[in-house]
């Protein structure tokens, strides 16, 4: 859903001219209504890739604004992403400027819906005001072993060395997408450093495994799942991820 809106709370005594919720801004105003400026419109879009967004993905934020003859353009004071945290927080996405678009990255660490906005300040403006809003929808990692559909996330999401997390899988027969039960699973962890730890999981839930790990070493670790395959050998799914310095 397209519905950009870009304005500017610092050009005073301008018109602003509201058609299909876009805000026609007054670009240059010396403060006398009707002064024959010209008005332009500035819209604003949210391109990701990959598309289909899933967890411990790095994903890649384009940010696009464009004029009123659908050109794109950088000319703006600040251009800020943001993006509203599960805890109803809102935080900035570094964007670098290039060509003719601004783009930024960021790896998700739970899955669900986030909401995320484009805000912009003019080069006649003092304070930011929002051009775009959406919601991005973000799986969880999931990969496929066997038999088995398997997905993956930790709680939390966001890994501190030193702090303990549950690590839980979702493992569902890859044909009817029924839960797995009642399977002897087993979670291999290798932390950055090398060192490797090997855990029982338990099932809380019909298909639904789990383990507690608290992480030694801040860095790049991924996890096994190992599963028992359907001819006696077993199967097994790795998970990359990201432990930063513990807090």
């Amino acid at each position: 859903m397209k519905n950009h809106v870009y304005s500017s709370a610092a050009v005073r005594n301008c018109a602003f001219l509201v058609v299909c919720s876009v805000v026609y801004l007054c670009v240059g105003c010396d403060g006398l209504p009707n002064a024959g400026h010209v008005e332009e419109s500035l819209t604003a879009h949210i391109e990701t890739l990959p598309s289909e967004l899933k967890t411990l993905d790095e994903v890649t934020f384009i940010v696009e604004v464009k004029d009123e003859d659908d050109m794109h353009t950088t000319d703006l004071a600040e251009v800020r992403l943001e993006i509203r945290t599960p805890g109803g927080e809102w935080r900035e996405i570094d964007l670098m400027e290039m060509d003719d678009h601004y783009m930024g990255t960021r790896t998700f660490g739970s899955s669900g819906d986030y909401e995320l906005r484009v805000m912009g300040m003019a080069h006649t403006g003092d304070s930011m005001e929002q051009m775009h809003m959406t919601t991005v929808h973000v799986e969880r990692a999931h990969a496929d072993a066997g038999p088995f559909h398997i997905q993956y996330e930790s709680e939390p999401g966001h890994l501190d060395a030193g702090e303990d997390a549950m690590l839980m899988f979702w493992v569902a027969m890859d044909d009817s997408g029924d839960p797995a039960t009642g399977l002897v699973v087993q979670i291999v962890v290798e932390e950055s450093d090398g060192h490797r730890t090997t855990l029982d999981a338990e099932e809380g839930e019909p298909g639904v495994y789990h383990a507690m790990m608290s992480f030694s070493d801040a860095g790049d670790a991924h996890v096994e799942i190992v599963l028992p395959g359907a001819d006696g050998q077993d199967v097994t799914a790795d998970f990359h991820f990201h432990v930063v310095e513990g807090h």
